[in-house]
C-alpha cells in the first residue's frame, strides 16, 4: 500500500497559490491531492505539518474532486501524516467499479 512516503511534493498546480502539492493516482483510479500551505491562501493547512486531502479521480491530466464517497464528502483538513496515510489507504481500498465521482463535483486539471 502506498503511504505519505509515497509522495512527491512540487509547487501548486496553480501558481498564485503559495504551497507544496502531491497527488498521486491508485490502480483503482482514484487518488490523493495533498497540499501543504498557509490558511492566507485557503488552504486547509497550517503550511508546516498539517495537509489538506482531496479524494480525486480520473488521470494525471485531467481530475475532479470526489465528494461522494464513504471516506469524506469534501476535503479533509488539517490532518497529519498518519492520517493523510490513513485516508490514502481508505481511498486504495475502494473498488472501481462503484463509480464514486458521479456528483457534479470542481474540474480542478484540464493541462
Amino acid at each position: 500500500m502506498k503511504t505519505f512516503k509515497s509522495l512527491k511534493f512540487r509547487k501548486h498546480l496553480n501558481p498564485i497559490m503559495d504551497g507544496r502539492q502531491a497527488i498521486l493516482f491508485f490502480k483503482n483510479g482514484y487518488g490523493v491531492s495533498v497540499v501543504c500551505g498557509s490558511r492566507e491562501y485557503g488552504f486547509y493547512s497550517n503550511g508546516v505539518d498539517t495537509y489538506e486531502i482531496a479524494i480525486i479521480k480520473g488521470t494525471k491530466k485531467k481530475f475532479k474532486i470526489v465528494t461522494d464517497t464513504p471516506i469524506t464528502d469534501d476535503v479533509i483538513g488539517f490532518a497529519t501524516v498518519e492520517r493523510v496515510t490513513k485516508v490514502m489507504e481508505e481511498v486504495q481500498k475502494l473498488k472501481k467499479n462503484e463509480n464514486y465521482g458521479n456528483k457534479k463535483t470542481l474540474l480542478v486539471s484540464n493541462l
